[in-house]
C-alpha cells in the first residue's frame, strides 16, 4: 500500500480544537496508508524541514501540508490525491491570508498565487515573490479557476516524494530583513514552491474547488450578527449548533448544585 504523509509544522502545545477535529474527519484516499506527521522546530522553515525528513525516513511516497490553524473540506485529501494520480507532480488548496493586505490591489483576506507568463525563462530575481514584476508573473486572486501555477503558500500542499527527494537542502529557508532587528519576511513556504516549480520543473495544480478557511480570532462588536445573519454559509458548521439544536437545561428544573447542598440557600 502506498504511504501518503499529511504534515502539519507545529511544535505548540496549544491547537486550534476546530482544525484538530477536522484532521480527524479527513475521508483518506483509497489505496493509501495515511499518517500525519508533526514538525517541530524554532521557526517555521525548521518545522515543515522536519516535517519532510519524518515523512521521508517512514517512506511516504506522497507527503501533504496542512495548516495549523485551518479548516478544509473532509475530501481534500481525496481530491488532492486524484491530481497525483493524474500525473501532476504537486496539487494544492487556497487559504485566504490572514489579516495582511498584498496583491495588486492591496486586499485584505485575499487567496493569492502567482503564474510566470514564461516559465521557461528565470525570473529577474530568486526572490520573486518579495521582488516580482508585472512584467514576468500574473498574481492570481480569489475568484479564479482551477489552472497550473507555479508560486504558492503552503497551506494546503501535496507533492510526490520525488518533488523534494534530490532537492537540495534546505528545503525550506528563513528570509531575515538584514536592516531591522531580525524581522523575517514569511516567504518561506512561497519560495519552496517557486523551486519545485521554476527550478524545479514540477508542475503544479491549483484546485480551487476545494473548500478551505484561515482560522482567526475577532474582536466581535455589533456589526457580526448582520455580516454573519446566514447560518447556512458558516464556514466552519460542522464544529458549531445553533442555539436551538443544543441539549438545553429545562429552565424550570431544580438546579444541581456541585458539592454543595441540594437547595438554594
Amino acid at each position: 500500500m502506498r504511504k501518503l504523509a499529511v504534515l502539519v509544522p507545529w511544535s505548540s502545545p496549544f491547537f486550534w480544537t476546530a482544525t484538530a477535529f477536522n484532521l480527524m474527519n479527513l475521508k483518506h484516499p483509497e489505496g493509501w496508508e495515511v499518517r500525519f506527521i508533526q514538525g517541530e522546530g524554532w521557526c517555521p522553515s525548521n518545522r515543515h524541514n522536519m516535517c519532510i525528513t519524518k515523512a521521508l525516513n517512514w517512506g511516504a511516497h506522497a507527503m501533504c501540508f496542512m495548516g495549523p490553524d485551518h479548516w478544509v473540506e473532509t475530501d481534500c485529501l481525496v481530491k488532492l490525491i486524484g491530481h497525483l494520480e493524474d500525473g501532476w507532480d504537486m496539487a494544492c488548496g487556497w487559504v485566504p491570508s490572514r489579516g495582511t493586505r498584498i496583491g495588486p490591489n492591496d486586499q485584505v483576506y485575499p487567496k493569492i498565487a502567482y503564474v510566470k507568463k514564461d516559465p521557461d525563462v528565470l525570473p529577474s530575481t530568486k526572490t520573486p515573490v518579495l521582488y516580482h514584476n508585472d512584467e514576468e508573473w500574473d498574481v492570481i486572486t480569489t475568484g479564479a479557476e482551477s489552472q497550473e501555477i507555479h508560486i504558492i503558500g503552503s497551506g494546503i500542499l501535496m507533492f510526490k516524494v520525488e518533488v523534494v527527494a534530490d532537492m537540495k537542502r534546505p528545503w525550506f529557508s528563513e528570509f531575515i530583513q538584514k536592516d531591522s532587528m531580525f524581522s523575517r519576511f514569511p516567504v518561506q513556504d512561497s519560495h519552496f514552491v517557486f523551486r519545485c516549480t521554476i527550478v524545479g520543473g514540477n508542475r503544479l495544480w491549483l484546485d480551487t474547488t476545494i473548500t478551505a478557511y484561515h482560522l482567526d480570532v475577532f474582536p466581535i462588536d455589533e456589526t457580526y450578527a448582520e455580516k454573519f445573519a446566514d447560518q447556512e454559509n458558516h464556514p466552519i458548521k460542522e464544529v458549531t449548533t445553533p442555539m436551538d439544536e443544543r441539549n438545553m437545561p429545562d429552565p424550570t428544573a431544580q438546579p444541581i448544585f456541585m458539592g454543595g447542598d441540594d437547595e438554594v440557600s
